[in-house]
């Protein structure tokens, strides 16, 4: 629900898009699964770990896993969007190789399902690529959790942007 929400408050358009998954644990394959039931489109995984990333290819149908930096530079030469789903704590040597597999002047679009800034995300910044932080995600799913918890809607009767202001600056 968070992760559709977040796409749809910032006018994402997934359709035709090449989408680019980076992660190979628990959250990628939300991830992955929410994309493949609401968008049918073509989705690659990178992951540093090709047993998990393998595991979490037998799951789906409809996923590509491209192993080789030349190939994956290939297949992703017009825009795409990333959905990033690595953890935070990555190291800079870590940072660096999933920079070099990616073709960056086509990135359209990151995700970074992490809703704070990281050293991966503030290198992609810096550099002014367009990067969406999963803030919207993290507050929409937790409204969505408020709502079934008590049975009611608080979701309705909250205003998004005043609560995502005053989390942001606390």
């Amino acid at each position: 629900y968070g992760l559709l929400m977040l796409i749809k408050k910032n006018n994402i358009i997934l359709k035709n898009k090449k989408i680019v998954v980076l992660g190979n644990g628990g959250v990628a394959k939300t991830v992955i699964k929410t994309l493949l039931d609401n968008y049918k489109e073509q989705i690659y995984i990178w992951g540093r770990n090709s047993k998990k990333v393998n595991n979490i290819i037998a799951l789906f149908d409809n996923i590509i896993y491209l192993r080789r930096v030349q190939k994956l530079k290939t297949v992703l030469n017009e825009k795409y969007i990333v959905f990033n789903c690595i953890s935070l704590n990555i190291d800079e040597l870590s940072i660096n190789n999933i920079l070099n597999s990616l073709p960056l002047q086509n990135i359209e679009l990151m995700v970074d399902i992490n809703y704070v800034k990281t050293k991966f995300n503030e290198k992609l910044i810096e550099k002014k690529y367009n990067v969406i932080l999963g803030i919207d995600m993290l507050l929409y799913q937790a409204l969505k959790s408020l709502d079934i918890w008590y049975n009611q809607s608080y979701s309705d009767k909250i205003n998004f942007n005043e609560l995502k202001k005053n989390i942001i600056h606390l």
